[in-house]
C-alpha cells in the first residue's frame, strides 16, 4: 500500500493537471496547496484545494480561486476575479478587476487581461497578448490585442 502526507501537482498544462487530479483522486490521497510566504491573502480571497501560489503574486479583494489552480511568479489579480478549476497563470500576468476565467484556461508569460472580461473554459492565451474582448470556449488567442490563432 502507498501512504502519502501531501501531493502537490506541478504541471503546467491545465488539461494533463486535471487528468493527474482524477487519477489521483481514485488513490485517496492527500492534496496540498503551496502558497508563498510572501503573497499577501486577505479575508475576501478563498482558495480551493491544490493551489500553487508562487512568489510575488499580489491579490486584491474579493477573489475566488478554484481548485488545483497554478499562479505563477509576480502575477498580479484584479477585485471581483472568479477563477476556474485547474487555470494556470504563468509569470507576469496581469488581471484586472471583474473578470471570470473558465475551467483549463492556461494565460502565458506576461499577457494581460482588462476589466470586466469573460474568458471561456479550454482556452490558451498567448504570452504577451493584451485581451480586450471575451473569449469563447476552447479558443486560442495572441497578439495584441489578442485575436483567435
Amino acid at each position: 500500500n502507498e501512504q502519502y502526507d501531501d501531493v502537490l501537482i506541478c504541471v503546467a498544462d491545465p488539461a494533463v493537471r486535471s487528468k493527474m487530479v482524477e487519477v489521483w483522486s481514485k488513490k485517496v490521497v492527500p492534496f496540498s496547496s503551496l502558497v508563498s510566504p510572501d503573497v499577501l491573502l486577505h479575508g475576501t480571497v478563498t482558495l480551493g484545494k491544490g493551489c500553487i501560489i508562487c512568489p510575488g503574486v499580489k491579490f486584491t479583494v474579493d477573489i475566488q480561486v478554484g481548485r488545483f489552480v497554478i499562479i505563477n511568479l509576480n502575477s498580479t489579480v484584479g477585485h471581483n476575479v472568479v477563477m476556474g478549476d485547474f487555470c494556470s497563470l504563468m509569470p507576469s500576468v496581469n488581471i484586472s478587476g471583474n473578470v471570470t476565467l473558465g475551467k483549463r484556461v492556461f494565460v502565458g508569460t506576461g499577457a494581460t487581461i482588462v476589466q470586466g472580461i469573460t474568458i471561456g473554459n479550454d482556452v490558451i492565451i498567448g504570452a504577451g497578448s493584451v485581451v480586450l474582448n471575451d473569449i469563447s470556449e476552447g479558443q486560442t488567442v495572441m497578439g495584441v490585442p489578442a485575436k483567435p490563432k
